[in-house]
């Protein structure tokens, strides 16, 4: 194991990856995770991910994104996902498109790093977030589509439809949420870990 692995796993970086997994499974079991809108279920447990990728960059997202990908997966299991539980229990469309979620919020995290909260904690968040609604709903469209709409009694058409009010009613909405709260969460945490940077800057303005 190199430095670089020995500075990662350390018993620190270990409980915030605890932690994070821990609020996953929580959310998860208590059902407060995903709720379903119509035909579509819709998730928070993207939220974790993101805070996660930006604590720990790259690979803090892939680890707590393919923890999101498998609560996904068992959930459509036990039929827990409304009417799009046989989509998710595909694990292209249930953790795949997790696991690259998190790894891309992750890159982000790391490729602004230096830069204002904004940039670096806030655009990444929003992003990510229209990336993995983009990956979700288009693997659908793309694998499902002509069974999702024979499910909502429609053709091609009211699918594409369906999904583009998915991004418009569902995906912006969260992906501004998840900025907004990305930017607060990790203000706090820059202030009480010390980054004296960035705790400027937020105190700045």
């Amino acid at each position: 194991m190199n430095t670089k692995d020995q500075r990662f796993f350390n018993a620190k970086n270990l409980a915030y990856l605890g932690l994070l997994i821990g609020i996953i499974l929580v959310i998860d079991i208590t059902h407060l995770g995903y709720f379903n809108v119509g035909v579509i279920s819709v998730t928070s447990l993207h939220i974790p991910v993101i805070i996660g990728a930006c604590i720990g960059g790259w690979r803090y997202g892939g680890i707590l994104g393919l923890a999101f990908g498998l609560t996904s997966f068992f959930r459509a299991l036990q039929g827990g996902q409304g009417l799009m539980t046989p989509f998710f229990m595909n694990p292209l469309l249930s953790i795949l498109p997790r696991l690259l979620f998190g790894l891309f919020v992750g890159f982000l995290v790391d490729r602004l790093k230096g830069k204002n909260p904004f940039f670096h904690y806030a655009i990444p968040a929003f992003l990510g977030t229209m990336v993995h609604t983009t990956m979700v709903m288009g693997g659908i469209y793309l694998v499902y589509g002509q069974r999702l709409a024979e499910m909502i009694g429609g053709n091609m058409e009211a699918v594409r439809a369906m999904v583009l009010g998915v991004f418009a009613t569902n995906g912006l909405p969260e992906a501004v949420f998840a900025a907004i709260l990305a930017l607060a969460v990790m203000g706090a945490y820059d202030v009480k870990t010390g980054k004296s940077k960035t705790a400027s800057s937020l105190t700045s303005h």
